[in-house]
């Protein structure tokens, strides 16, 4: 922001928004009043709407203007019954329903890469395809074009710094998903298989935006005590990626550790995550935890 310095009179707007969680508020008549200003802030710099109620405390716990969201850009929007609201910010939209919580809207948006999967959200509808992947450079897998030029990234980092990865599974269709969480049912039994693998229609391999990565010599059960996880548990926010399935988030997340599974969120939430010491995105976004299937 850059200071001007005025001379002569400003004429400043002063406008009132009730704004909240669905409480009715007032909103007086919009009144004028003259100011004499030698230093008075640009009006640009003035006309952000507000945020208040609800909304504002939500945006406030992800960090506020400095966050993934980052400034409002329109007033709250009601319906006339004041049973939902939306503002819209420049990183999403805020949303609220009469009996619910404020959330992201894109969390519910399948083609967003904010969308949140996961045992009691499916993706809508449950057989959905992304509608446009590429292969990942040095690997046969795929993912949405963002997220896949976002690991090459990674992955050039990680070798930079010593620790080669490999790409073991990107996308997963429907049909595949459902083979695979046929397969551990198969071998381990139902209960264990919920823990391991997620149903067709729940998983995030499914959206594209999700990828298994491992090291030449490891398992999935050996991968957590390598450099590779410690580098990529450290490293992945910056390149827009989270470790989604955390020790000590089973009973958020409904799934065992996995700290080979990166999801891409983009570089603004994930960083966001890293700073507010965020273990899930359930958890950071305030979405209810999802330990099992309805």
């Amino acid at each position: 922001m850059h200071s001007q310095r005025w001379t002569g009179i400003v004429v400043v707007l002063t406008l009132t928004f009730g704004v909240g969680t669905g409480a009715a508020a007032a909103a007086p008549t919009p009144q004028a009043h003259v100011v004499a200003a030698t230093d008075a802030a640009p009006a640009a710099d003035a006309a952000r709407p507000p945020v208040t109620g609800g909304f504002r405390t939500f945006w406030l716990r992800v960090r506020g203007a400095d966050g993934f969201l980052g400034e409002p850009l329109a007033p709250r929007a009601c319906t006339k019954a004041r049973t939902r609201c939306s503002q819209r910010f420049e990183g999403g939209t805020l949303t609220w329903r009469k009996g619910s919580r404020v959330e992201v809207a894109e969390s519910r948006e399948t083609s967003s890469v904010l969308v949140v999967v996961n045992k009691r959200r499916p993706l809508s509808p449950r057989t959905y395809a992304p509608p446009k992947l590429r292969t990942v450079k040095g690997s046969n897998q795929r993912l949405r074009p963002q997220a896949a030029t976002a690991l090459e990234k990674l992955m050039r980092a990680a070798a930079a710094d010593g620790v080669p990865l490999n790409v073991r599974s990107g996308h997963r269709s429907y049909a595949t998903q459902k083979s695979v969480y046929a397969r551990w049912v198969r071998t381990y039994g139902k209960a264990r298989a919920d823990r391991i693998s997620a149903r067709a229609g729940h998983s995030e391999h499914q959206t594209g935006l999700a990828v298994d990565v491992l090291t030449r010599g490891h398992s999935f059960g050996t991968f957590g005590r390598t450099p590779q996880a410690r580098w990529v548990a450290r490293n992945a926010h910056r390149y827009g990626f989270i470790v989604r399935y955390r020790a000590g988030q089973e009973k958020v997340t409904g799934y065992s550790p996995e700290p080979w599974h990166l999801r891409y969120v983009g570089v603004a939430l994930a960083r966001d995550m890293r700073l507010a010491g965020s273990r899930s995105l359930e958890g950071h976004l305030g979405i209810a935890a999802a330990p099992g299937y309805r």
